[in-house]
């Protein structure tokens, strides 16, 4: 046989493959490298009663020895206050019945709303007020009030945007 013969007789015909996710075990016989594999059978979901809200979610468990309790949460690393949004999101995917029992643990004191070089603006929880803390150089030849009303005005873009956690709050 010439070359190009040799070469389409060694051609085999190319068959479609499905990839299959399936769960089980497999024994392995070093000897002989026999493998045993038993597929396992489709059981009931392990999580029951799944609350989820923003990137997090809440979940219950039955195993074996113990039944538990699963929280994710997920919050941007580029947020204001982390800390505290981690605790705004545990408290909204919370039960009502587990939330009740924490009765104010899970909510940091003061949340940070606005941390910029020129302005900071925290809320404070607890006593239901909010700190504004505002730095305006007297040095680059502008007018001050001009700075003040550039910062207020973002100071106000703040207190929108966080309108309703705000209200939400006080009731």
């Amino acid at each position: 046989m010439e070359y190009e013969e040799l070469k389409d007789a060694m051609r085999l015909p190319k068959k479609k493959s499905t990839v299959r996710n399936v769960r089980g075990y497999a024994r392995i016989n070093m000897e002989t490298l026999d493998v045993d594999f038993r597929a396992s059978q489709p059981s009931e979901p392990v999580q029951h009663n799944v609350k989820k809200y923003g990137g997090g979610s809440f979940y219950e468990t039955e195993g074996r020895k113990e039944s538990s309790y699963i929280a994710h949460l997920k919050v941007s690393k580029a947020s204001c206050d982390p800390a505290a949004e981690l605790a705004d999101q545990l408290e909204k995917v919370l039960p009502a019945e587990l939330r009740n029992r924490s009765e104010g643990l899970l909510t940091p004191p003061r949340k940070c709303l606005e941390n910029t070089d020129v302005l900071k603006i925290w809320h404070n929880r607890k006593t239901r007020k909010i700190v504004v803390q505002m730095e305006i150089a007297t040095d680059t030849g502008r007018d001050p009030s001009d700075a003040l009303f550039q910062l207020s005005a973002a100071t106000n873009k703040c207190f929108a945007i966080n309108r309703t956690s705000l209200q939400q709050r006080g009731k």
